[in-house]
């Protein structure tokens, strides 16, 4: 297996740098996190040209090695055997992929005997934890499932996956790999912290939240912070500082949640999570942690490291409230996790990650507020 990573400006800018490769480097997959200010429509066909399977998303910011950009395309060109991967692409209606995940699921369990899934999923308003459910409900749980959902640059308007059949507004790109013949390996890592008062969901359906304690849950938002988000602030500010403040739902059987307020609605004064909740659940607003978050962060993975020294590439999902409540310091957090393996890294800010869970009944959740690892390395024969 060999990995290179790209950054690049404009579609002229990639196939400069793809017309550069060494002669003795021949990617078939590539993996893009791209912003929607990127010629995106155009990557479909440039890597159709190529022969190189395609699968990515648009994001919120791009990562690359150690460094944090915006309007940009990062992109992981792969070489590996292709018997050791399969795409898959679909679509959903918007808001729920349950069915979807289970189909995603049987057809990963029908291609490999011991299939390991990257999936990346888009649309506004979808509920991410609904396509995890359906996985889950295949495999309980016991398939290796990493991903996120796709981001546009905080302007929630339109989110798209990318794949070699097309950008899909409310689509489904995953690559579907046999860990027989390649290591999928990752962790995950959040650090938020829950503070104040408990708070119960009074009205909710599926991923929107209408009421918090009897009341209208924007204005409850807006009271507990003593913060007006009605137009007095501009939108990517509004969007910053809803994103900062997590709700951290603790269910009876023990199982904790974290979910992300994505951005509100003024007009039913409702919020929009990244993820599913249920009327009655009881949780409690999250702060952002200090900047000793981030260390913690980067020794939380030097584990995986250890259990995977020799990886040939790594992909970083993190929250976009990371960046929301960071910025440009966060660099130091992207600094750390490349230097665990200084092998090419891309990664991206999302609306939600997929990655392990320890104290899920479900190994694999759909989580909010972290960062997620995923590397790849080759098997040894």
């Amino acid at each position: 297996m060999k990995a290179l990573n790209l950054l690049c400006t404009s579609i002229d800018d990639l196939k400069n740098q793809f017309n550069n490769l060494a002669k003795d480097f021949n990617p078939n997959l590539a993996i893009a996190f791209a912003s929607s200010h990127f010629d995106i429509e155009k990557l479909p066909a440039f890597f159709q040209e190529r022969q190189v399977e395609l699968a990515g998303c648009t994001s919120l910011s791009e990562t690359y090695n150690k460094t944090i950009h915006k309007k940009q395309a990062s992109i992981m060109l792969i070489e590996m055997d292709e018997s050791a991967f399969q795409s898959y692409a679909d679509k959903h209606d918007g808001f729920d992929g349950y069915a979807q995940g289970k189909e995603l699921a049987e057809k990963a369990l029908t291609v490999f005997e011991n299939p390991a899934i990257l999936l990346l999923v888009s649309g506004v308003n979808f509920d991410g934890s609904s396509i995890v459910n359906g996985i889950n409900k295949i495999t309980n749980g016991k398939i290796p499932l990493y991903g996120a959902l796709a981001s546009d640059d905080f302007q929630f308007v339109a989110t798209y996956t990318l794949g070699s059949k097309g950008n899909f507004e409310n689509g489904i790109q995953a690559i579907i790999f046999d860990t027989d013949k390649v290591q999928v390996k990752g962790a995950s890592y959040s650090g938020w912290k829950e503070i104040g008062a408990t708070h119960t969901i009074t009205k909710a359906t599926k991923n929107i939240v209408y009421e918090i304690n009897g009341k209208p849950a924007l204005d409850e938002f807006q009271k507990y912070f003593n913060m007006r988000t009605n137009g007095t602030l501009e939108s990517e500010k509004i969007t910053d500082l809803l994103m900062q403040f997590p709700l951290k739902i603790t269910r009876e059987d023990g199982r904790i949640l974290v979910r992300s307020i994505l951005h509100s609605n003024e007009e039913d004064k409702s919020l929009i999570l990244a993820g599913a909740v249920k009327e009655g659940d009881v949780f409690k607003f999250c702060s952002a942690p200090d900047l000793e978050v981030m260390d913690n962060t980067i020794n939380s993975f030097k584990e995986l490291q250890q259990e995977i020294p020799d990886a040939a590439c790594s992909f970083m999902i993190s929250c976009g409230a990371r960046l929301a409540v960071f910025g440009p310091l966060l660099e130091r957090e992207i600094n750390g996790i490349y230097n665990l393996w200084e092998k090419p890294v891309i990664g991206f800010f999302s609306s939600g990650e997929i990655g392990p869970v320890r104290n899920s009944r479900n190994l694999f959740e759909f989580q909010n507020v972290t960062c997620t690892v995923l590397t790849l390395a080759p098997i040894s024969q």
